[in-house]
């Protein structure tokens, strides 16, 4: 198979059955429609040149290749020139198997409608066809698809300015989504922080209510205490116990320090086992208490200087510090000894 290229002559042809030659004016299209170039269909006699013979070169070639023509022709020739000059003829490879990719480069770079994009002349035509026989690389490339894009675009510009515009419609709504999203996870994490400093705070709002309502238990207990003492060394043992019974409900460790004054067979590890363990003050206070009630006075300045001693309350502190005022220094003698 070769392909020479040639200038194509264009020669007036007799009329059949007159003897007038055809005479062309400026504009007239001469010659075969279907192996036109897109140049010559426009009708622009300065863009003809080599790259138009190369056009019909491979108009010939792919007709030959298909057994086809790349666009219909047979119409009027309005629509025959307009087709030549817009329709992109399809891949010769999809109308005949055996055509590859790089032969289908070759006949679609000959026929392109851009004479720039074309091969410069016959001959450059047939170096790469030799090429292809050869087996070598062709210089022939396919359009690239920007290329395509751009020309379809330039094609129909309603359609593409309607896209474009869809497009750009479709990215504003994915910016404000994207923007909203945002803003609910910030919105969403600063939620979550403010319902952790509220629960930090709530916990310690409690925290300080049971501290508080404790300390209030506590004075409430010494106050208490204090008044069922007045009533126990007075003599008068049934108001005495009528405060412990009131006690018991509201502080169980106050109630029993006071059984322990009451019931002489309350134990001393009886009374420490059921007070908290933190109460050594008020367990040594009630030794001194019911030490002084019998007239120990010993074993009661023993325990109400342990007391004063030991970590706890004021009042406890207090009140024992004012029974060894009460009762004087302890002697010598007895200093050394232990209540038990």
């Amino acid at each position: 198979r070769c392909l020479v290229g040639s200038e194509m002559c264009i020669r007036d042809r007799q009329r059949e059955g007159s003897g007038r030659p055809l005479v062309t004016m400026p504009g007239q299209i001469l010659g075969t429609i279907r192996y036109m170039s897109p140049e010559q269909a426009r009708g622009d006699p300065e863009a003809v040149d080599t790259r138009t013979d190369v056009y019909s070169l491979g108009v010939i070639l792919y007709e030959a290749l298909t057994r086809a023509a790349p666009y219909p022709t047979n119409l009027e020739l309005a629509s025959a020139l307009r087709n030549i000059q817009e329709m992109d003829p399809s891949r010769p490879s999809r109308l005949c198997r055996e055509v590859n990719s790089e032969l289908d480069a070759i006949v679609l770079k000959a026929m392109h409608k851009d004479p720039d994009r074309r091969y410069a002349s016959a001959a450059e035509l047939g170096e790469d066809l030799k090429a292809w026989l050869e087996g070598r690389p062709v210089s022939a490339k396919s359009d690239s698809s920007l290329y395509v894009l751009r020309k379809l675009a330039s094609r129909h510009r309603f359609e593409t300015s309607v896209v474009v515009a869809l497009i750009a419609a479709i990215v504003s709504i994915a910016g404000i989504s994207l923007e909203f999203y945002r803003r609910e996870r910030t919105a969403s994490r600063d939620l979550e922080q403010a319902n952790r400093i509220i629960g930090e705070k709530y916990t310690q709002l409690q925290n300080e209510q049971q501290e508080t309502a404790a300390g209030a238990q506590r004075a409430i207990g010494t106050y208490v205490l204090g008044w069922f003492l007045l009533e126990y060394h007075a003599g008068r043992s049934d108001h005495a116990r009528a405060i412990m019974d009131q006690t018991a409900k509201m502080s169980p460790a106050c109630a029993a320090a006071m059984a322990f004054l009451m019931d002489e067979s309350y134990s001393v590890e009886r009374l420490r086992s059921e007070l908290p363990a933190d109460s050594a003050d008020l367990l040594e206070f009630m030794i001194g208490e019911k030490a002084l009630k019998a007239h120990r006075l010993s074993e009661a300045r023993q325990a109400f200087s342990r007391c004063s001693e030991l970590p706890g309350g004021e009042w406890l502190k207090s009140a024992a510090r004012a029974r060894l005022r009460e009762l004087g220094p302890l002697p010598k003698a007895s200093a050394a000894r232990g209540p038990y």
